[in-house]
């Protein structure tokens, strides 16, 4: 595993807020960092801290009480804006109702690195306004819909907070496998820091990548 990958999967498994994470990501790599410039290969380095679930369970076992409840806190808020948000699924939406997730690496479908690969393409066509661009990733039932409804996505992005500004990246983000009714769906939800504010995401692909379920806040 490299050392990006394995950063990557300790972040995903903590159970602390975002801007923790983001602390403790930047710590780990400059950790990392540091015993390379000193001589120690990445191979000795991990064999040290051991693997990501190991050293996951040991960032967790050090979270104060106060850092865990806020994180279920915001999980808890983060799942009722799922169901209420401004845009409320596209195509999709009954899929958020009650549906059992399970970890996107463990999935015999989904590639966590199309997900996330392909996640950036729709991002990025939502910040261009390219409707006809999205329109290529859509699945059946939502085919049409950015086209024929380009008013109501830009109704749905000003209510964002005005301009937003240019796109800096990421700052959080997570991907499971939603099984219900018999389906699979891969689920990404990626905070986005643009110049004025940021913005999250909620992306639904179905089993052959396609877009099913878009939504924003």
């Amino acid at each position: 595993m490299q050392q990006g990958e394995y950063i990557k999967a300790v972040i995903r498994r903590l159970e602390c807020s975002a801007r923790k994470k983001t602390d403790i990501e930047k710590e780990l790599a400059s950790d990392i960092q540091t015993a390379v410039a000193e001589g120690e290969s990445w191979d000795e380095i991990q064999a040290r801290m051991g693997t990501p679930e190991q050293l996951a369970k040991e960032f967790n076992d050090n979270l104060t009480p106060e850092e865990i409840r806020n994180n279920k806190k915001k999980k808890g808020l983060v799942t009722a804006g799922i169901i209420v948000g401004i845009l409320a699924v596209l195509g999709a939406g009954i899929i958020w109702m009650l549906p059992k997730s399970y970890e996107l690496e463990k999935s015999g479908i989904f590639k966590e690195a199309t997900v996330l690969e392909q996640t950036d393409t729709i991002i990025g066509l939502l910040d261009q306004e390219d409707y006809t661009g999205l329109e290529e990733y859509a699945d059946d039932k939502m085919k049409g819909f950015f086209q024929r409804d380009a008013n109501v996505m830009a109704g749905a992005k000003a209510t964002l907070g005005g301009e937003l500004g240019a796109n800096q990246g990421y700052t959080s983000w997570y991907a499971v496998e939603i099984r219900q009714s018999g389906k699979r769906y891969a689920m990404v939800q990626v905070v986005v820091q643009y110049e004025n504010r940021s913005v999250t995401y909620t992306i639904t692909y179905d089993e052959e990548m396609k877009l099913s379920g878009l939504y924003m806040k």
